[in-house]
């Protein structure tokens, strides 16, 4: 009954442990691990899910462990770690999208069972690249300057977790808009539980950042 809800969960603990392990090897490992979410998340956006009886997608924790991963370079890595961040998506979206595309147009031989799977997973995924590359390189940067701001305001916990809120509201609302219209159905109801979900994970997830702040002194600082 709660396959789904239970996994959600699974799902979050992973990306925590992932982070967490990425931390203790240092920037750079944050920095392909945030990588890997970002690519991670663009293959299975197109999947649909029920959480708590609702329709949403899959691909929630990903996102807001890149955002956390990126709060963690600027916080403990220094904020030009974070802004080479962004360049390195930029790099990592454009060279799987070209060369998914290259992949796409070899001709299948009549023995081949996978073209179509390959079709449908990256089919779309042009326009949804390209929209989640203009969407994650601007909440990326609304977040870093939004840390930068708030961190000699607030707590380090508040100011994570609202700059948090910050990169997750602008990246829903613009990644919904104009990447998912007439990709996936019920896309207001998918944009607002996404949100939902987002919150709910932020909610889950910064209560750790004191966790690691205390193996901060055993991560190396590259």
């Amino acid at each position: 009954m709660f396959g789904n809800e239970f996994q959600f969960i699974l799902h979050i603990g992973l990306v925590l442990l992932s982070l967490y392990f990425a931390f203790r090897t240092g920037a750079e490992a944050l920095l392909v691990l945030t990588s890997v979410f970002f690519l991670l998340s663009n293959l299975f956006i197109i999947k649909q899910i029920t959480l708590f009886s609702l329709p949403t997608t899959a691909v929630d924790p990903f996102t807001v462990g890149s955002f956390f991963a990126a709060g963690l370079i600027q916080e403990y890595f220094g904020k030009d770690k974070a802004d080479r961040l962004i360049r390195l998506f930029l790099m990592v979206a454009l060279t799987f999208t070209t060369f998914a595309q290259i992949h796409l147009k070899y001709l299948p031989s009549s023995s081949d069972y996978s073209q179509f799977g390959f079709l449908t997973i990256l089919s779309t995924s042009p326009r949804i690249f390209i929209v989640s590359i203009i969407s994650m390189t601007l909440s990326q940067k609304l977040q870093i300057e939004a840390l930068q701001r708030l961190r000699y305001r607030l707590p380090l916990m508040r100011a994570f977790f609202t700059a948090l809120v910050i990169a997750s509201v602008f990246d829903t609302v613009f990644f919904s808009l104009f990447a998912l219209t007439g990709v996936v159905s019920s896309l207001i109801s998918i944009m607002l539980f996404s949100l939902l979900v987002k919150l709910v994970t932020i909610f889950t997830m910064t209560p750790f950042l004191t966790f690691f702040r205390k193996v901060e002194g055993n991560a190396p600082r590259f």
